[in-house]
């Protein structure tokens, strides 16, 4: 997938977060959130067929 096609499919949805869902929360929150995703243990499990080997 070049550069513009990835823009033209997921630009919106940045702008969107951007612009609409951000705002509201502080730059603590946001940081926090980004802190967690981060961890291993933030993510959800897999399906069997998706697991490591």
């Amino acid at each position: 997938m070049t550069t513009g096609q990835f823009l033209r499919i997921f630009g919106p949805y940045t702008a969107r977060l951007d612009e609409d869902i951000l705002p509201p929360f502080g730059p603590a929150a946001i940081e926090a959130a980004t802190r967690q995703s981060a961890e291993p243990a933030a993510f959800l499990p897999l399906h069997l067929e998706e697991q490591p080997q």
